[in-house]
């Protein structure tokens, strides 16, 4: 029966003692993580602070984010209030690291930290009233590095031209139209000249061509040079006081020039284009040559 004081007198101790405890430290807000998870995380958060001798009132708060993000706010025993965080990837994670977070406001050195953790481990936050800063964006990797965007578009143009031949006095004087699809730098494109010099019933001269080619814009400035190439087809119909000849065949084109870029989606350019047959000039002798100036306009679509 002497012994029983004795035992009440410690168990009050060690319920005032735990009271205190919980006071001293508890569970503080709790978003998107189970009630299970936050009390193992703020019970070893306590217990790290009872083995370290943290001074003050601790509030641990668990949020889930991309990660376990701990939050533990101390109020001191002047009054003032402090701040650390770390993110875990898990409950044990947590655990394993708050000993560690804790060792800022400790007068207890703080256990040893393996390889593992001190690699993986976060920088701890300093105990500043600041805000919080974000955490820095990961670094973009192959499948997040996007490629160059095309920006395909119609193109659309006209040209006048002079068609020349050894049959014809003078030259024809004529024009025609394009059309094609590209984008920025590339530019497929399809024209057609019509030229014809008609000077009385005997002599006549008439130039019909059909081209079609590529063509490539360089450079990225507001001035963009351009060269192209292709194929030609052409008809003629040539006459004289000693008959008439009609005929023609395949020919090649080049052409050079500059686009000017006031936007992303207008391009305005201007080229120069001559075309040569390679059917017989010797045996066909109204094979003709054709001397072209082009005006042609670029609309992207995005």
């Amino acid at each position: 029966m002497r012994a029983a004081p004795a035992v009440v007198l410690a168990l009050t101790f060690s319920v005032r003692e735990a009271s205190a405890d919980a006071a001293r430290c508890g569970l503080g807000l709790v978003l998107d993580v189970p009630e299970a998870t936050a009390n193992d995380i703020a019970s070893a958060v306590c217990a790290s602070a009872r083995t370290q001798k943290v001074s003050g009132t601790l509030r641990i708060g668990v949020v889930r984010t991309s990660s376990l993000a701990v939050t533990i706010a101390r109020v001191g025993p002047s009054g003032a209030e402090e701040v650390l965080r770390f993110d875990a990837r898990d409950t044990n994670d947590a655990v394993a690291r708050a000993p560690h977070v804790l060792a800022t406001w400790s007068d207890e050195p703080a256990p040893p930290s393996t390889d593992a953790e001190a690699s993986s481990s976060p920088a701890v936050t300093p105990p500043v009233d600041a805000p919080i800063a974000e955490p820095a964006p990961k670094p973009p990797t192959k499948e997040s590095i996007s490629k160059p965007r095309l920006r395909p578009g119609f193109i659309v143009g006209v040209h006048g031209a002079v068609a020349t031949s050894k049959i014809a006095s003078s030259a024809a004087p004529g024009g025609g139209v394009m059309l094609g699809l590209g984008d920025e730098h590339v530019h497929g494109v399809v024209d057609f000249t019509y030229a014809q010099n008609e000077q009385n019933n005997l002599s006549s001269f008439r130039h019909m061509l059909l081209t079609g080619g590529a063509r490539l814009v360089v450079s990225d400035s507001i001035l963009r040079p351009a060269f192209g190439g292709g194929w030609s087809i052409s008809h003629v119909e040539a006459g004289r006081e000693n008959g008439r000849r009609d005929g023609g065949g395949l020919g090649l084109y080049g052409e050079a020039g500059v686009f000017v870029v006031p936007s992303k989606r207008h391009h305005i350019g201007t080229l120069a284009r001559m075309n040569l047959p390679l059917y017989d000039a010797g045996r066909h002798d109204y094979a003709p040559a054709q001397f072209a100036f082009l005006l042609a306009y670029v609309h992207t679509l995005k």
